[in-house]
């Protein structure tokens, strides 16, 4: 091997590296965006069921009814099956699904 060949190899290999650690870390961006984005729009939406609890309290129906009627609406709600991005960045999944944050998100 001469040493035009050698240095040859070395660029190839390096812009190998550099390339696919570009790539990396734009993929990792996208992952961040998107699960970013996810959570804006699960936020929007525990909101309006939050909304929707306090103004059922305040026609005077009991608050454990309110509660379980929304619960009940919140879980099946669509939003949890066709919005949830294909890579999500999640530290915690247990406290993540459907019954937990429809649980604190309509308190009762």
């Amino acid at each position: 091997m001469d040493r035009t060949s050698a240095f040859l190899l070395r660029r190839v290999v390096l812009g190998v590296i550099v390339g696919v650690t570009v790539l990396a870390v734009g993929f990792f961006g996208w992952v961040q965006f998107r699960t970013s984005e996810y959570h804006k729009r699960e936020a929007r939406m525990l909101l309006h069921y939050r909304h929707d609890y306090a103004a059922c309290v305040r026609q005077q129906t009991a608050p454990a009814t309110c509660a379980r009627q929304l619960r009940q609406l919140c879980t099946q709600d669509v939003f949890w099956q066709r919005e949830q991005p294909p890579f999500i960045i999640d530290l915690a999944p247990q406290f993540s699904t459907p019954e937990v944050r429809c649980r604190e998100s309509v308190s009762g």
